[in-house]
């Protein structure tokens, strides 16, 4: 598959996906996180979008590898 046409593949899957807005329960919620699992602030904003709304991420960082709701994948 040529480069193109593979990041338009790309670019149609990631449209499947929603835009969540960082309200103040994800703020209050990713601060929590931050301080219990020592998080960097924005992986804690991720990782609090992902628990409020039940979701599951898939994530190639190492701050994320023993969370609940998270698939890690090992860099090669």
């Amino acid at each position: 598959m040529h480069n193109e046409q593979l990041a338009n593949s790309y670019c149609s899957y990631l449209e499947l996906g929603k835009v969540i807005k960082l309200d103040t329960d994800i703020a209050y919620e990713s601060s929590r996180l931050s301080k219990l699992f020592k998080l960097p602030l924005a992986d804690s904003i991720i990782f609090a979008t992902t628990i409020r709304n039940e979701a599951t991420l898939y994530t190639m960082d190492k701050h994320f590898k023993e969370l609940p709701n998270v698939v890690y994948y090992e860099k090669n």
